[in-house]
């Protein structure tokens, strides 16, 4: 613990990095919006999983291996079923249950968790520049992510009317025999809950894979870091699919034309922009630090709605990301 309380804090290559982890992020999240059209979130999750565990695997190949401990090996194990294999397939989960708007509020809880967790249990210092900083840049991610989901909401609203077909929902318009098929009230209910499980607990699991990783991080190289996780992740995915008899129906929509493309452009967005620069951070800064400059991809993400798509953008949306803006530069200046 005291080696980890010397290194966090350290280095504005670490800054650097998790922000250039959070707009691989960003843009990652986008080009695999694409993917899920085809992909359930799984598959998707195992996809991206395998793809990175094949690109780190020849650049190790390349560059060597370099020998770590077990505690090591365990800690960053441990770091890739729990934050990646269980925590990822959890938030997927949990949006297609509950919809983008409450999944993405209960995911917000994540970076808080990482921080209180890297402070209480790994000990780590941080100044009153930098705590002044993590809070400003929580905040501001905060705002801006609730200023955009009401805005969504809105907009929802006013299209509804307008949009609305006459009659009862396709999925429940009247059969041939006339009866109207509705899902029971019970199922519905238990969806619901499970989907709202699902988004307490993906946070929890992607702050418990930081604190894993953070332990286990230092005293291996980033890219070797970066393949025990996946590999662990993939291990845990594909054991899960074998059990459970689904490794194949997960395979399976890949073989389509362009799905595969579409995953390797995406998982070569993600693999060397943000798995690897998350984890160059978390060594760097630590997790409490790099925790909160992590969860920057709002900053990334606004102006480019507003250049790319000309979307509109709150007031709260504006002050969420001018606080961020602050709470990165406090960071920078800590």
């Amino acid at each position: 613990m005291a080696r980890i309380r010397d290194v966090a804090g350290t280095g504005v290559t670490g800054v650097i990095a998790a922000l250039g982890a959070s707009a691989s992020w960003a843009l990652g999240s986008v080009l695999f919006r694409r993917v899920g059209d085809d992909v359930s979130p799984v598959a998707m999750n195992l996809g991206k999983a395998v793809f990175a565990l094949t690109c780190l695997g020849a650049t190790l190949a390349w560059v060597g291996w370099q020998p770590v401990d077990a505690r090591t090996m365990l800690c960053l194990a441990g770091s890739g079923l729990v934050g990646i294999a269980i925590g990822d397939t959890l938030f997927f989960s949990a949006l297609v249950s509950l919809g983008p708007r409450l999944t993405v509020l209960f995911g917000g809880t994540g970076p808080i968790l990482t921080v209180l967790a890297a402070i209480s249990v790994l000990h780590e210092r941080v100044s009153w520049t930098a705590g002044v900083g993590i809070v400003a840049t929580l905040t501001g991610m905060s705002l801006a992510t609730w200023g955009s989901l009401r805005r969504e909401a809105a907009i929802e609203a006013l299209a509804e009317p307008v949009c609305a077909q006459p009659g009862p929902p396709v999925a429940q318009r009247a059969s041939p025999g006339g009866d109207v098929p509705r899902e029971p009230a019970a199922r519905r209910m238990a969806s619901w809950a499970g989907g709202l499980m699902c988004a307490v607990l993906a946070p929890a699991c992607m702050a418990i894979g930081t604190i894993l990783a953070r332990l286990g991080i230092v005293e291996a190289p980033v890219l070797q870091g970066t393949f025990i996780r996946m590999l662990a992740a993939v291990g845990g995915l594909g054991l899960w699919g074998a059990v459970t008899g689904r490794l194949g129906v997960w395979l399976d929509p890949f073989r389509r034309e362009g799905v595969l493309t579409r995953t390797v452009v995406a998982g070569g967005v993600v693999v060397f922009g943000g798995f690897c620069l998350t984890l160059l951070a978390i060594k760097q800064l630590g997790a409490a630090l790099s925790g909160a400059l992590l969860s920057t991809e709002p900053l990334f993400v606004l102006p480019l709605s507003v250049v790319a798509f000309a979307e509109p953008v709150s007031a709260t949306e504006v002050a969420g990301f001018l606080l961020g803006v602050a709470g990165v530069v406090a960071l920078f200046l800590r």
